[in-house]
């Protein structure tokens, strides 16, 4: 697995906060390696250099896809000296419980995603200072 940003999901002919995208791009500027730690090559060709070997320096896929939204408002309080936000939405047949704290120890974000006709088969995933998103499971509350 690589981790990648996904950018330029094209939304100019939809409401960027309730509607669909059709077209992205995903990149990843970090050369990949192998396990081993070496550079990965590519071998191959352009007519010119039929044996060449070039080096990945980028990848980059454009394709296709479509992104479900609905707009999501959010709530702000404060509590014992600590923002929060928090938010609840549902898309499709799925619920999402959204909240975000930012404390002395950093910003915490956390998500519940649950069925709607099945409120008790829900997963919670959490990320804290910006990591990305684990599942974690389902009424932890430690940190």
């Amino acid at each position: 697995m690589i981790d990648a940003a996904l950018h330029n999901l094209d939304l100019s002919a939809q409401n960027p906060a309730a509607g669909k995208a059709n077209r992205f791009t995903l990149t990843k500027d970090d050369p990949p390696q192998t396990a081993e730690g070496e550079p990965v090559f590519l071998h191959g060709g352009n007519g010119v250099e039929p044996n060449s070997l070039r080096r990945i320096t980028r990848i980059e896929i454009v394709g296709k896809v479509d992104v479900n939204g609905v707009e999501m408002p959010l709530k702000h309080g404060h509590l014992d000296g600590v923002n929060y936000s928090n938010a609840t939405a549902v898309l499709d047949d799925l619920k999402f419980h959204w909240a975000v704290v930012e404390g002395d120890d950093g910003q915490r974000i956390g998500t519940r995603v649950a069925p709607v006709d099945d409120p008790m088969n829900a997963h919670s995933y959490r990320s804290e200072g910006g990591t990305r998103m684990t599942r974690v499971p389902e009424g932890s509350s430690d940190k």
